[in-house]
């Protein structure tokens, strides 16, 4: 599935909070971002913005994010749903400016994915790597593998 689909379909909308797929759905695009990451690095481009990236030993940038996240998301024994205090965090959507068990989202306009003590912003992060990502396969088509071509193919046409 492409990853526009998945963020097209609204699934990560306030109303489609309770959907019964939506953790299925954002578990395929932390998969998805993960293997674009990647891609990129491995092409020569990491895509590597720290802007409300709560940096730490292992996390540094965006892409030290996604892969945080898609570890959480795909091993379920990993210690990145738990806090440096033991407390277990995992899932949790912040929709909008608000705050839970000491987590905070300070935009309106955002959703904020939490795991453990780490946050990932829908507009602010996922979207601006994959903004920075197309942006910079449009100069090197050449040497992506095919399927990124199917994956970057329909953002162009959206936008």
């Amino acid at each position: 599935m492409c990853i526009y689909s998945i963020i097209n379909s609204k699934i990560f909308d306030y109303r489609n909070n309770n959907h019964p797929l939506r953790q299925a759905a954002f578990i395929q695009l932390a998969i998805c971002l993960r293997d674009v990451a990647f891609k990129c690095e491995n092409n020569g481009k990491r895509i590597n913005f720290t802007h409300d990236v709560i940096q730490t030993n292992t996390i540094k940038d965006v892409s030290d994010l996604i892969k945080f996240c898609r570890d959480a998301c795909c091993h379920i024994d990993s210690n990145n749903h738990k806090f440096d205090s033991g407390g277990t965090f995992s899932f949790n959507t912040l929709y909008g400016n608000t705050e839970f068990a000491g987590v905070i989202n300070p935009y309106d306009d955002d959703v904020c994915f939490c795991f453990g003590g780490q946050k990932i912003f829908l507009k602010r992060h996922i979207n601006r790597f994959l903004d920075e990502a197309v942006s910079w396969s449009k100069t090197q088509m050449s040497l992506l593998p095919a399927e990124w071509e199917v994956i970057f193919r329909v953002r162009h046409i959206i936008n």
